[in-house]
């Protein structure tokens, strides 16, 4: 069993935390939270202040890293420099240079990391990934709308459309980021790319829709797939409905990352530096228009 540190604990911390605790005498032999907020918190025993980092992570063997985008290379380095193991809440880097930073010391580290994109870990992905597994997507669209208001200061682009290119990676889409075009319907924020072998990408999401919407549509020669994320979720294969697990996503992806341990799979610095481009490339398109 495993000795972890959930490093932040704001509204997602707190999902993390809810997993954590249900893990211990599981996976897990105790939980160190860095976030002086969860003193007030009666379930939690060892709570430590943000400037007690370096202590904590003396003590465990994973770390959890759920503080703001800007803390996290920073906090992960401290992480790979001790050996312990990071599942790091999206974004992993805010810049290419943080990136290559972060990467640099990965090198010289037994680290495993996992990057919190957490439609990647969903049983609906998981299994429509191995139905995929050596076919070419023609097709991908994204539709995510939520009934929300537009939070002060939010953008589409790092609310909804990461979510999906992240996705597209993971499904195998290396992303094209010549000919990107994005344009609004109303309310809703549209985003249209290739993948290299040109597959059609369409990412469609916004806030103040009438009925919350989380589905992905995939379309190879062969198979046309349907996901809705709904709760607990529905894979659909050439119109057959197809068994899927119910855990909850962030289970999954915690069970995902024993594994990723457990077998020794490092993460592949090839495919992040290619998601941190395209991002890059598409917030530049996004930001002049």
């Amino acid at each position: 069993m495993y000795n972890v540190a959930l490093i932040g604990c704001g509204r997602w911390g707190l999902n993390h935390l809810q997993v954590l605790l249900q893990q211990v005498d599981l996976s897990i032999a105790n939980v160190y939270v860095v976030d002086s907020k969860a003193k007030s918190n009666p379930t939690i025993e060892n709570v430590f202040d943000h400037d007690e980092i370096d202590h904590v992570l003396d003590l465990v063997d994973i770390a959890v890293i759920a503080t703001p985008n800007e803390m996290h290379v920073s906090q992960a380095i401290k992480c790979l420099t001790r050996g312990v193991h990071i599942l790091i809440e999206k974004p992993l880097a805010t810049t290419m240079a943080e990136l290559e930073s972060f990467l640099q010391h990965l090198s010289n580290s037994t680290s495993m990391v996992h990057i919190g994109y957490l439609l990647n870990s969903h049983p609906a992905i998981v299994s429509a990934a191995q139905h995929l597994e050596h076919e070419t997507i023609q097709r991908f669209e994204f539709i995510r709308r939520t009934t929300r208001a537009k939070p002060e200061h939010a953008n589409a682009l790092d609310s909804f459309h990461v979510h999906a290119l992240a996705l597209c990676f993971h499904l195998g889409l290396d992303v094209n980021t010549d000919g990107i075009t994005f344009e609004t319907e109303g309310e809703v924020h549209i985003l249209h790319m290739k993948s290299k072998n040109g597959g059609e990408i369409t990412i469609r999401a916004g806030w103040n829709a009438l009925e919350e919407q989380r589905t992905v549509n995939i379309l190879t020669e062969q198979r046309h797939v349907e996901i809705d994320f709904g709760n607990p979720g529905m894979l659909l294969l050439n119109g057959v409905l197809q068994p899927i697990e119910t855990n909850s996503a962030l289970l999954a992806q915690w069970q995902q990352f024993l594994e990723k341990i457990h077998e020794n799979k490092p993460l592949n610095p090839h495919t992040i530096l290619q998601y941190q481009q395209a991002y890059d490339d598409i917030l530049n398109i996004v930001a002049n228009l």
